[in-house]
């Protein structure tokens, strides 16, 4: 997969830079691009023409990083509930 090795060396440093400054985080930026790359190599696997894989690549990345973000300040909410309600419990005792 040549192509692909291509592909990856030339556009790494720019995903891997947008998906950071979404996400702030260094762990979940890292699997977030692994995450895109392994999604354009399935492209490829399924002999899916990518035209502009830069392009392709940037709006994956992207809309991974938006899930993500989602899904993050789901869980942040869920969070807040759940500990509003303990301190609610708290106080009635």
């Amino acid at each position: 997969m040549k192509h692909f090795d291509n592909i990856y060396a030339k556009n790494y440093q720019l995903i891997f830079n947008v998906v950071q400054k979404m996400t702030g985080n260094i762990d979940d930026t890292s699997d977030i691009v692994q995450e895109t790359f392994i999604a354009l190599y399935q492209s490829f696997q399924k002999n899916i023409e990518i035209n502009y894989p830069r392009s392709w690549l940037y709006k994956v990345a992207v809309n991974k990083s938006l899930i993500y973000l989602r899904q993050k300040n789901n869980n942040d909410n869920i969070e807040q509930i759940k500990n509003h309600t303990a301190v609610e419990n708290d106080i009635e005792k």
